[in-house]
């Protein structure tokens, strides 16, 4: 992700004068779309703003309660208006931001035309600190009919992105209630995710994040519950968190045996028409599988072993491959979740969890005996033990990768007159932001910050005392290391995860927080607002924590 610090483009505040129009030659054009260095949106903006289209209506009222919100490394803007207006949206590190300066080379400026309440702005940085030099980000929208300029800009308001799991100076608990499902105690034992859309995966603006979590417990418990627009995550502006409602599935008839994980796959990339293909594994080799997340079926899986983890990879969302782990080293896989087949695992310690990543086309597996496989490339068939654990005798429980660390800790500074020339000067300058290299600009006034979402690679896994082994720069011949997370209170850890960084829980509800999961530089975020939770599910926008009674939380 590259952000350009642009200034003074065109010196003259206000609209582009409407001479401007008349010297658009061919080359001119493509001289203004590189100086812009945006996409078609800016072009057809910028010709609105000047008349170059025509004015076949009028300027209108902007929508009224713009309001934002910041989530992980996205802001969303909601908004009220009429269905017969057309609105523009405009943004911008800046705030002296208006529809009108917008083009001035204010600080990662853009726009959104027409867009939709909810609308979000992906691939942000988080910035839960801002500084002079890099502010929050700041919106205001106008109003037209046909081709006409826009009205009177609506009040500029302003958010900042921020992880999830907190803390956030000055902006209360990170973690929001859901709706609880209301079951005995110790009922449930795990809680999966299954995604639909991501932020961004429509384009800037596009759905929010959407998709399915599934609780599972005892005696074939399973509980759905929908992230979409209209519940929870950075998707409402004005209410932030919304909670999740659960709903009972339909369970084969006599089915009771104990569930321990669930995780799917969607084909159809839309809320609409999802295409689940979803998975929930439990004791005796026991799987049920879903294509709706309501109604469940069960099928053979060649075992009596306990199941007890399950992940997706799916480089094609219609051609996943599932993988399941369990007792005596059991691993199956399949590519439909109804018909699997065994794999040799080299071992036979009980497998606890198992997390595949399409990108680096790896799972790895985690067991007892400080057991750690690794398989790389899809179909998964072939699995060897981490060499570095071969003396640990650790009983991992959980593991997690991450990659694109959006923590604002890796930038590229174009330097112009008047800012500092070295790193530690630079550092504090920029709002302690450590740069990853600098370089002067001829044009004093081409001042450029390019921030990057940070390449990670890494692989954690953790047992219940907090102990970690890592795998940093995987697919760079680094060798696993060990670290430790700092629980107190006699808690145990009850699961990990990744969004823009690594997250734990323990079993007291406090949340730890490590930007590349190294090391012992964990930090505690603070109490996540459940007790007792038994599991702790990313969505890769935010997490979800659980407890064995079905009470949940979110942070977004």
């Amino acid at each position: 992700m590259s952000i350009p610090f642009r200034r003074a483009t065109w010196r003259q505040a206000g609209r582009i004068p409407s001479a401007f129009c008349y010297s658009l030659k061919f080359a001119s054009f493509l001289e203004t779309v590189v100086k812009l260095r945006t996409a078609l949106p800016v072009l057809l903006a910028t010709l609105a703003l000047c008349g170059c289209l025509g004015n076949t209506g009028s300027p209108q009222s902007p929508p009224t309660s713009v309001r934002t919100y910041g989530g992980d490394a996205m802001i969303s803007v909601t908004w009220s208006g009429s269905a017969a207006t057309s609105y523009w949206l405009f943004y911008a590190q800046d705030p002296t931001l208006s529809t009108n300066n917008w083009v001035n080379g204010l600080l990662n400026a853009g726009i959104a035309l027409n867009p939709s309440s909810p609308w979000l702005l992906c691939n942000q940085v988080n910035n839960p600190n801002p500084t002079t030099q890099f502010p929050a980000m700041y919106f205001t929208m106008d109003g037209r009919t046909g081709t006409a300029p826009g009205g009177t800009g609506s009040p500029v308001v302003s958010a900042v992105a921020r992880p999830a799991g907190g803390p956030y100076p000055g902006s209360g608990a990170p973690w929001t209630p859901g709706g609880g499902i209301g079951v005995t105690s110790g009922s449930l034992v795990g809680l999966g995710y299954v995604p639909v859309t991501t932020c961004g995966s429509t384009g800037a603006g596009g759905f929010p994040p959407a998709g399915l979590f599934v609780a599972v417990g005892k005696g074939g418990m399973i509980y759905t519950a929908l992230l979409q627009p209209d519940v929870a995550g950075p998707l409402t502006a004005d209410q932030g968190n919304m909670p999740l409602s659960w709903t009972p599935a339909n369970l084969p008839q006599g089915f009771q045996a104990d569930l321990y994980a669930a995780a799917g796959n969607s084909s159809g990339a839309n809320t609409a028409t999802p295409g689940y293909s979803v998975v929930a594994v439990g004791a005796g080799g026991a799987i049920l599988q879903s294509s709706d997340g309501v109604n469940w079926t069960q099928v053979a899986s060649g075992t009596t072993a306990n199941l007890r983890g399950v992940s997706v990879y799916s480089v094609d969302t219609a051609t996943p491959v599932f993988v399941v782990v369990g007792d005596q080293g059991t691993i199956l896989t399949s590519t439909d979740g109804i018909h699997w087949g065994a794999q040799i695992s080299g071992t036979t310690n009980n497998l606890r969890a198992v997390q595949c990543d399409t990108p680096s086309n790896t799972c790895v597996a985690v067991g007892d005996g400080g057991t750690i496989l690794m398989s790389i490339a899809s179909p998964f068939s072939q699995w060897g033990r981490v060499p570095e654990t071969a003396s640990k005798t650790n009983n991992w429980i959980a593991v997690a990768y991450g990659n694109d660390d959006a923590n604002s800790d890796a930038i590229t500074l174009q330097l112009g007159a008047g800012t500092p020339t070295n790193a530690a000067a630079l550092s504090s300058f920029y709002g302690g932001f450590s740069p990853l290299g600098y370089t002067y600009s001829s044009n004093p006034t081409q001042v450029g910050i390019n921030t990057t979402n940070e390449t990670i690679q890494t692989w954690v896994v953790v047992d219940a005392q907090g102990n970690t082994a890592y795998l940093s720069g995987a697919g760079t011949n680094q060798a696993w290391a060990f670290g430790s997370i700092p629980v107190t209170g006699g808690a145990s850890i009850v699961g990990i995860g990744y969004t823009t960084r690594f997250l734990a829980l323990d079993s007291g509800g406090n949340a730890y927080a490590n930007e590349t999961g190294v090391g012992t530089n964990w930090t505690s975020t603070g109490y996540a607002g459940i007790a007792n939770p038994v599991a702790l599910q990313s969505s890769g926008d935010g997490f979800v924590a659980l407890n064995g009674s079905g009470s949940n939380v979110a942070s977004y």
